[in-house]
């Protein structure tokens, strides 16, 4: 492949990564082999322009539909060409030696996103492209999300390798692979049909669909702040009489009901079912949380969970949480995460301990674009990996109820106000994704480390 051929299929497979994120996920397998095709014979200094086309292309293509804003496209778009030059650049040194398989290329992968979740870097991982491919991403629950995104990037190498050395059984374990995935997930949610519920629980997800900067207005404006504030309150008697859970988002109200009388008067007076709601946390030192409150009916108590890992930059002057605990009654715990947690699959360890799972967030403050549906395919993700339903829960939407097989089964669109009611069906079995606490993706790092580093020979 000469050099100006080399660099149009470089930018060509990081256009088709960048729809592997969205409506077309398997353009990721042609992205791999490509891009692999691109760089076979290359050294890893000749590479850099070809990573650099890839990762720019990806990039550009990707977060260009889903930002709305220079600064944040430019972090992000940043953050994705330096983690994709990373994979091109080594590459080659994989090839030069006899350790370069597809099995290899997927673990460098897979390494590489594992360090970019570590970083906090790591807002789009591949297998999350693959939310709704549920007959394929049941696997998640053996290996999370890096193992979706393994066995992808393996079929890619693998139609590589095949075509490199005109042989089609380079690509047989790949495809084995991914025929066991499909059977895997096919055979669970055949038989999840089949398998009795524990408990089930009547949810009313509220959805306010109030734009970001209303809150603005509302801290400065009396007039303001009662309609925000009519807009949740409302709720508690509007949901019906079976409902056993009513739902708030994150920063449903800027109150904390500990603080705010006529708030705390409400939440007590009100005859309602239990809440789990979005409030903040104003501690008595100065220091505030982003939180999420459990409020029993009459107020007589309430639990709390604080977001632990806060969005950099923009939460920088927040306080953090020191753990994950479980809120609600003993027989129906429910784990908790706020917005930018449900990123990281290690912070929803606390999951061994609850039933379900809850996912409270505000995209608001990115107006009309894809990010809210984005953040929406992780909580899916999230729910087959520790097996457990869950509930996402959107200021401005889309606000979902999953079953822990990944399926959405309550929807309510985005920027559209309203309550969604619905059922979930908890779940106390551990995932081995959970009872090996994610083992999979370090071990894949550990491996790409090896033979980086000490694990094969170059060739003359």
């Amino acid at each position: 492949m000469n050099k100006e051929m080399s660099l149009l299929w470089s930018a060509l497979a990081g256009l088709l990564m960048s729809f592997s994120h969205d409506q077309a996920p398997w353009f990721a397998v042609l992205g791999i082999a490509i891009i692999c095709e691109c760089v076979k014979t290359k050294t890893p200094r000749t590479a850099i322009v070809p990573a650099l086309l890839f990762g720019g292309f990806d990039g550009l293509g990707f977060w260009s539909f889903i930002l709305n804003g220079w600064d944040v496209f430019g972090v992000a778009w940043l953050m994705h060409l330096f983690f994709r030059m990373a994979f091109v650049v080594l590459l080659p040194r994989l090839f030069r030696g006899r350790w370069g398989t597809p099995v290899t290329v997927a673990s460098l992968w897979c390494g590489i996103e594992y360090i970019r979740t570590l970083l906090a870097w790591n807002p789009a991982p591949l297998g999350d492209g693959f939310a709704y491919q549920l007959w394929f991403i049941q696997i998640a629950d053996l290996g999370g999300t890096y193992l979706v995104g393994f066995v992808v990037v393996w079929l890619g190498a693998s139609l590589y390798a095949a075509r490199s050395q005109g042989s089609i059984m380079m690509g047989v374990p790949a495809v084995c692979a991914f025929l066991l995935s499909s059977l895997y997930s096919l055979y669970h949610l055949q038989t999840e049909e089949e398998r009795p519920d524990e408990k089930s629980l009547n949810i009313a997800l509220v959805q306010a669909s109030i734009p970001y900067w209303f809150y603005e207005f509302a801290a400065k404006d009396f007039e303001f702040s009662q309609v925000l504030k009519s807009a949740y309150t409302d709720s508690l008697t509007q949901v019906p009489s079976d409902v056993d859970l009513i739902v708030w988002p994150e920063t449903a109200l800027p109150h904390d009901p500990s603080k705010e009388e006529k708030l705390r008067e409400t939440l007590s007076s009100t005859t309602r079912p239990a809440l789990l709601a979005g409030l903040p946390r104003y501690r008595n030192d100065g220091i505030n949380f982003n939180s999420v409150w459990y409020i029993e009916p009459g107020f007589d108590s309430a639990q709390i969970y604080d977001k632990r890992k806060n969005v950099p930059v923009i939460e920088a002057g927040l306080g953090a949480g020191t753990k994950g605990n479980v809120l609600g009654p003993v027989e129906v715990p429910i784990a908790p995460v706020i917005c930018w947690e449900s990123v990281f699959p290690s912070l929803f360890d606390h999951a061994k301990d609850a039933k379900a799972i809850a996912v409270f967030t505000d995209p608001g403050a990115f107006g009309h674009t894809n990010i809210a549906e984005l953040h929406a395919r992780k909580t899916v993700l999230r729910a087959i990996e520790r097996r457990r339903p869950a509930i996402h829960s959107s200021q401005v939407g889309p606000s979902l109820l999953i079953d822990s097989s990944g399926e959405v089964t309550h929807h309510l669109p985005v920027w559209k106000s309203g309550i969604l009611i619905g059922r979930i069906n908890l779940k106390s079995k551990q995932s081995i994704f959970t009872k090996t606490e994610g083992i999979f993706a370090p071990l894949t790092l550990g491996y790409t480390l090896a033979v980086l580093l000490f694990g094969f020979r170059r060739q003359d």
